[in-house]
């Protein structure tokens, strides 16, 4: 988080599996966070419910993609956040 409030990010990767903390909550603590909040986020993941999906759609600028993604589906989602 303090990498990336200090770095100029254009647009934030995670997967909904991570050590230490699962996607969600990350997510969630990015729009909690007041530099951090307006970012578009692109969650790629093996293990999107339609639980995640629906909790996440309710957010702004985060687009869902279960791996394996097309090249085409993840360049289209990552134009859609970024324009």
């Amino acid at each position: 988080m303090a990498a990336m409030k200090s770095a100029r990010v254009s647009l934030i990767v995670t997967d909904l599996q991570m050590p230490g903390m699962d996607g969600m909550s990350f997510v969630q603590l990015l729009r909690n966070n007041a530099v951090l909040k307006r970012k578009p986020v692109l969650v790629l993941s093996g293990a999107v419910t339609d639980e995640a999906r629906e909790g996440l759609k309710a957010l702004d600028r985060v687009q869902v993609l279960a791996k394996p993604a097309s090249p085409e589906a993840l360049l289209a989602a990552i134009k859609q956040l970024l324009s």
